[in-house]
């Protein structure tokens, strides 16, 4: 019997999720005009997400969760 560990594959969503919000803020950056405060604070969270601190981590977790639930209406575990 295969056991699903949805704790990692929130984990890896949230990780997936983070470099979209990566790709996007840098796109951002490159094409608008944003304030420098903005910008710092923005370019502190461009690191790998196994670097961010927890409380940044949870936003990602909480994105990974929409898509979790999206996920379990079409998933049997047996």
């Amino acid at each position: 019997m295969n056991l699903v560990d949805w704790v990692e594959i929130r984990e890896q969503i949230a990780a997936v999720e983070h470099n979209v919000w990566m790709t996007w803020a840098k796109t951002i950056l490159e094409k608008e005009s944003i304030t420098i405060e903005r910008q710092q604070r923005w370019g502190k969270f461009f690191i790998p997400y196994a670097e961010l601190p927890e409380k940044e981590k949870d936003k990602d977790r909480k994105q990974a969760d929409k898509v979790l639930a999206v996920v379990r209406k079409y998933v049997t575990i047996q």
